[in-house]
């Protein structure tokens, strides 16, 4: 992995303890190539209990938060802490489109041709699909297993630029991954324990 040609991620620091290593974070920002400035509207929604949510209200003196229930379309009260720890993030198809490096076009053909499932959306006259961390780990193994260019004689498929569970964990929930450069030049990313 080239670091000065890699899209999205951003050098946050170096250590060298007599290797050199490279310390990358991925960064969603709205300039990026694929993600339009309207796409922050949509960080309001979140998927609790497997169900899509458009947060309200956080009343953080009373530790509650008020939600709207898209499926059924009822205000919910919740406490804040706990939506805190256990809410899910909700992607839109250009996001999802980032994080595995395909086009939003080769999302939708996907989805017409029933090999993933639709994703919740958000009732409009625009239909708009959010997808949770789960959906999109089915979208990631959804373009492991496709294969790319004309068809092998020997029947292996080999798919192309789909980027590991870690790295896509890593790129959803925004953490920060260290790589290692190795004596080819190539960087191999370290996946450190919590609280290394």
């Amino acid at each position: 992995m080239d670091v000065s040609s890699t899209r999205g991620w951003r050098k946050v620091g170096s250590s060298c303890n007599g290797t050199r290593a490279e310390v990358l974070e991925w960064k969603q920002s709205r300039t990026m190539k694929g993600i339009s400035p309207h796409f922050t509207q949509y960080r309001r929604y979140f998927f609790l209990n497997g169900k899509l949510h458009k947060m309200i209200y956080v009343d953080k003196a009373q530790n509650l938060c008020h939600a709207l229930l898209l499926e059924d379309n009822k205000l919910m009260s919740y406490i804040y802490s706990d939506v805190k720890k256990m809410h899910k993030k909700a992607f839109t198809i250009g996001e999802v489109a980032l994080l595995v490096n395909r086009h939003k076009n080769r999302i939708r053909e996907a989805m017409d041709n029933d090999s993933l499932p639709f994703p919740q959306s958000i009732p409009g006259k625009r239909k708009t699909y959010m997808w949770s961390e789960d959906e999109v780990l089915d979208v990631r193994d959804y373009f492991a297993s496709v294969h790319r260019g004309r068809p092998r004689k020997d029947g292996i498929s080999k798919s192309w630029n789909v980027p590991t569970i870690e790295e896509l964990r890593s790129k959803m929930l925004r953490e920060t991954t260290l790589y290692v450069q190795n004596d080819e030049g190539k960087f191999i990313p370290l996946w450190k324990a919590e609280g290394f």
